[in-house]
């Protein structure tokens, strides 16, 4: 299976470039779909992840789960939330641009 597993923050994923299939990786591809075709699912999904190609399955949608997790898990619980209001009874010094004083 195709690794999807994310170092995001501390780097940055690899990049994932799709395209048709090109001539030459034909051939892979219709072997791939004849194992398909007779039901070698475990044989083909085997050997499509041997290839030097890329293709659309679940483990696509995994590294876009595994992403957008540890994107969400950096904003809500890494990055500092600077306070945007304050309830005072009085005028707060030093009001930096787009704090609220209510």
């Amino acid at each position: 299976m195709k690794e999807y597993n994310t170092v995001f923050p501390n780097l940055i994923d690899d990049r994932y470039f799709f395209q048709d299939i090109s001539i030459d990786k034909l051939p892979i591809m219709d072997k791939y779909n004849g194992m398909i075709n007779v039901s070698a699912y475990t044989d083909a999904a085997e050997y499509i992840n041997a290839q030097d190609v890329t293709f659309y399955g679940a483990w696509l949608l995994n590294m876009l789960e595994e992403r957008l997790i540890a994107l969400e898990n950096y904003l809500v619980y890494d990055v500092e939330k600077p306070e945007l209001v304050s309830y005072t009874n009085t005028e707060p010094t030093g009001v930096p641009v787009g704090y609220c004083w209510t």
